[in-house]
């Protein structure tokens, strides 16, 4: 296996004939489709519903002396969120401009990841538990991370509370 870069590299290398497969995502696999005629065999959000798209970290430490500064990038997290479902058309319009594209393109995009991305910006336990226990396969580990050992949504709770998010 050969890893070839971010999805624009892999699309480049796919197009010249460097490499043959590629894992791509929106919008470049809607490009491979369109522009390159390539084939897309298989989308992952299909494959695997349970997979979110993104997560936010935050070492403790970082987290007790700068807890303010944490909420309100969860706060802008939570907005963009909300906006993000309610509006496909500003969103469609906001994925055409920062990765110029198309709106087309930038709406299909929308659509096709639109179910990796959560509501309230917390995942599901099943979701969680699916996540580590793949990681745990990979990692060649025999017994998964506990979720509440890896993932705590408290701070999230208590952003979307004061936000009205349920």
């Amino acid at each position: 296996m050969m890893l070839a870069g971010d999805p624009a590299t892999q699309l480049q290398a796919i197009a010249n004939g460097a490499i043959h497969i590629a894992v791509l995502s929106p919008p470049t696999v809607i490009l491979a489709r369109d522009k390159f005629k390539l084939h897309v065999l298989a989308n992952a959000l299909d494959e695997l519903p349970s997979f979110f798209q993104s997560g936010f970290a935050v070492a403790d430490k970082s987290l007790a002396s700068q807890k303010d500064l944490v909420k309100r990038v969860l706060r802008a997290r939570a907005k963009a969120n909300r906006f993000f479902f309610d509006t496909e058309g500003g969103a469609s319009e906001v994925i055409a401009k920062v990765l110029k594209v198309d709106l087309a393109v930038a709406r299909e995009s929308y659509r096709m990841s639109r179910s990796a991305f959560t509501t309230n910006g917390i995942v599901s336990q099943r979701q969680m538990e699916e996540f580590l226990k793949i990681d745990a396969e990979i990692a060649k580990i025999p017994d998964p991370l506990r979720a509440t050992a890896a993932f705590d949504f408290s701070l999230q709770h208590e952003v979307n509370s004061e936000l009205g998010i349920k």
